[in-house]
């Protein structure tokens, strides 16, 4: 008998076994989520309810799509495009501008010498350890002096700024990056800015991949913000349409007059799925560019 291989093995099965054990704890609530948004009224009040659909439907589906929207009232699937529309549309706008501004600032941080870098530098690492809820008053003020609430535009630039997080992340990256590379580029005669955008910036892909799914996964899930800054509701982003569809739901629910509780489901679902997706299709180059970005 080869001992010291059954001895891999067995380890090799159960470090399996509790990694399964672990991702099992963010598998579970998604898998219950997804076959709740299929059951029928019937299996909500079971005795010994089950984690699949015995028999699945798509009323959950069906209702949300075409009755239940704003008020109650019967705006379906258009008014479900438009909370898909506002969150594509922030979420994207503000994940392309903080990539583009984090990079541009990473650099300047991590490779260019001016007076006060060290010090600005940290000035905002410390602004990444104040909380939220402490900066929301004034940031008010400022929107509603610079005549900002309720427009995409003014919840795109707040989506935007404070990203302590990603310049932190960029200007890792760029210090993790061989310095004999860039010396080659200035003794063939090229500048600062033919340095980053023509060497630097391709090198750094994956720590600019890294920072734009992070924005995307937090600003597709905002809710503080967008239920501060935003009031007309074809302007509000997914999920805080949701909440209140969901809200609705709950009320329908309460009078007996919901198909089912799994229009709840179905609603938490539609939110969280677009995310889920990007961190899958994703998951490879959030690996590479958190293992190059946390070097330190």
């Amino acid at each position: 008998m080869n001992l010291p291989r059954i001895n891999k093995t067995i380890k090799r099965v159960l470090l399996h076994v509790c990694l399964i054990l672990i991702a099992s704890f963010g598998i579970f609530p998604f898998i219950w989520t997804t076959g709740s948004s299929f059951k029928t009224l019937e299996e909500f009040y079971e005795l010994k309810p089950s984690l699949l659909p015995r028999n699945p439907t798509v009323m959950n589906y069906v209702y949300v799509f075409r009755g239940i929207g704003e008020g109650g009232q019967s705006s379906g699937a258009a008014y479900m495009l438009i909370l898909y529309r506002n969150s594509i549309y922030t979420t994207v706008v503000s994940t392309l501008l903080t990539v583009a501004i984090a990079s541009l600032a990473g650099y300047a941080f991590a490779r260019l010498k001016f007076r006060g870098r060290d010090a600005i530098f940290y000035f905002f690492i410390v602004l990444m350890f104040l909380p939220a809820g402490g900066t929301l008053m004034a940031l008010y003020t400022l929107m509603r002096t610079l005549k900002l609430i309720d427009k995409l535009w003014g919840l795109i630039l707040v989506y935007t700024g404070g990203g302590g997080t990603a310049l932190f992340l960029m200007r890792q990256i760029f210090l993790n990056i061989p310095s004999e590379i860039e010396d080659a580029a200035k003794v063939d005669g090229a500048n600062s800015l033919r340095i980053a955008f023509q060497i630097m910036f391709p090198l750094a892909t994956a720590g600019m991949v890294l920072v734009g799914i992070m924005k995307f996964m937090g600003g597709w899930s905002e809710f503080i913000l967008p239920q501060t800054f935003i009031r007309s509701a074809d302007k509000m982003t997914l999920p805080i349409g949701m909440w209140r569809v969901t809200t609705i739901a709950n009320n329908l629910a309460q009078a007996r007059t919901l198909p089912s509780p799994g229009v709840t489901y179905t609603v938490m679902l539609l939110v969280v799925l677009p995310a889920v997706l990007v961190f899958v299709f994703m998951q490879k180059w959030f690996i590479r560019g958190a293992v190059e970005g946390l070097k330190l």
